[in-house]
C-alpha cells in the first residue's frame, strides 16, 4: 500500500473512532485489493456484503491480521506508525 494511502487511514481511523459508540469503532481495517462479489459468495441476492463468505475467502489474509510480530504495514487503532 502506498505511504500516502496509509497515512490518510490512520488519520482516518484516528478521527472516526473517538466520534462514534463501541459498535462502530474500528481497530484492525482490512483493505481488499478487489470489491467483494457475486462470484465468490461474497455478495448475497440483495446485494449486501456476506461478511462471513468474505472472511472464508480471505482467511489467508484475515490471519496476516492478528499474527505477531504484526506485519510493517499494519494499521491498528491508536498507533502513530505502521506497526502493532
Amino acid at each position: 500500500m502506498p505511504e500516502v494511502v496509509h497515512r490518510a487511514l490512520v488519520q482516518a481511523l484516528a478521527d472516526h473512532n473517538p466520534a462514534v459508540g463501541s459498535a462502530a469503532r474500528m481497530k484492525l481495517p482490512m483493505v481488499m485489493a478487489r470489491f467483494a462479489g457475486p462470484d465468490g459468495g461474497e455478495v448475497i441476492d440483495k446485494g449486501y456484503v456476506g461478511q462471513r463468505q468474505v472472511l472464508i475467502n480471505q482467511w489467508t489474509f484475515v490471519e496476516l491480521r492478528y499474527d505477531r510480530p504484526a506485519a510493517a504495514d499494519l494499521i491498528v487503532a491508536g498507533t502513530a506508525g505502521r506497526t502493532a
